[in-house]
């Protein structure tokens, strides 16, 4: 499946500073989260894809209510954080970390997609690539939940309206 490579939100931006986007500290951040876990429709989330992990604090709460997450990022930073992250909170045990920066997104089913502020970093036929891969991945009856920041970030390919305007013309589902 489609590669991820977003570069400079990558390995660099990760280099730079333990928490680049305030995912631990802002409020904005927590209650971003919140309305996220919140929407999903099932309490057992199953088998999740978190694609574009960061340092692991939203992969923390879904490993809570997931029997396993796939986590998915392009800076191997990321992933050590979010792994650390994970153990400290003891679900460890439920994680798998993937770096896409030279993979594909790692075969399915998975009962539920997490692509949380991520989309904007691919140009729009990439991200309709990813997007239009993702039902092959989905089990029977399973969510797809995309969140974007929808302020203009002048360094970032595309709006978050515009990565929603893709997901809905691409995804394929209800």
């Amino acid at each position: 499946v489609y590669p991820i490579n977003p570069g400079l939100a990558g390995q660099e931006l990760h280099g730079r500073k333990a928490d680049p986007w305030g995912f631990a500290t802002r409020w904005y951040e927590e209650r971003k989260r919140a309305v996220t876990l919140g929407a999903l429709p099932d309490r057992d989330l199953g088998r999740v894809l978190e694609i574009g992990c960061s340092v692991g604090v939203l992969t923390e709460q879904l490993a809570a209510r997931a029997s396993t997450v796939v986590a998915t990022d392009v800076s191997a930073t990321a992933l050590e954080r979010c792994r650390a992250r994970l153990e400290g909170a003891g679900l460890a045990g439920r994680l798998t970390l993937v770096d896409t920066s030279d993979a594909g997104l790692p075969g399915g089913p998975y009962d539920t997609i997490v692509l949380s502020e991520v989309g904007y970093y691919l140009g729009r036929a990439e991200l309709a690539a990813l997007v239009s891969s993702l039902p092959a991945l989905l089990a029977d009856g399973g969510t797809v939940l995309a969140c974007h920041w929808r302020h203009p970030v002048q360094d970032y390919p595309l709006s978050g309206d515009a990565v929603q305007d893709v997901v809905d013309r691409h995804l394929g589902l209800p």
